[in-house]
């Protein structure tokens, strides 16, 4: 009889970040993922067809790990720009634990990313400049102040957000140079 493991889907995924995150992306496989989760290669094919599609929901995952931890220090912090800080320092950590993946999709024609991470990508990006603009809306709430400049809530989180991203990965502007423009732009 063959046996059933709950959550199986669960744990391809939790043993195919814990390879990620041990063994870098090129010892990543079907084969070490299913030797790793106790069942048969075949078995990990059923749920992710394709490396891609494998990679794709491990992005996700951490995508949605990240808006967790965002709504988190939302939730902790009262001061915005303690919150902003607390945001791009949990995501500079996000990035690098997946910088790896990042570069070499964009370099390598065989990781290229499937239309449903690009998709995913979008989403995340997107969900996380409404998330920073609700937060935006009620610092000017809470502050009784306007708008200073012609952008609203949304295009100045959408301003942060994608700062944020190029930031994080190209390490060449500092955040505190950073902090200095936004409250220029906030304030």
């Amino acid at each position: 009889m063959p046996k059933t493991i709950d959550n199986l889907r669960e744990n391809i995924l939790s043993q195919a970040k814990e390879i990620l995150i041990n063994d870098g992306y090129e010892n990543l496989n079907m084969r070490k993922v299913a030797q790793n989760t106790g069942i048969a290669t075949g078995t990990v094919y059923n749920y992710f067809p394709t490396k891609k599609d494998l990679l794709t929901q491990l992005m996700m995952d951490y995508w949605e790990d990240y808006l967790k931890i965002f709504e988190k220090i939302d939730k902790e912090q009262e001061d915005l720009y303690a919150k902003l800080r607390l945001a791009y320092l949990e995501l500079e950590k996000f990035i690098g634990i997946i910088r790896d993946i990042w570069m070499r999709a964009g370099t390598s024609s065989s990781i290229k990313p499937t239309q449903q991470g690009e998709i995913g990508k979008r989403d995340f990006t997107e969900r996380l400049i409404k998330r920073l603009e609700v937060i935006i809306e009620g610092y000017y709430e809470i502050n009784s102040k306007s708008f200073s400049m012609e952008l609203n809530a949304y295009e100045i989180s959408k301003f942060i957000i994608l700062n944020f991203f190029m930031m994080a990965q190209m390490k060449q502007f500092e955040y505190d140079k950073f902090e200095k423009i936004i409250i220029k732009v906030i304030n």
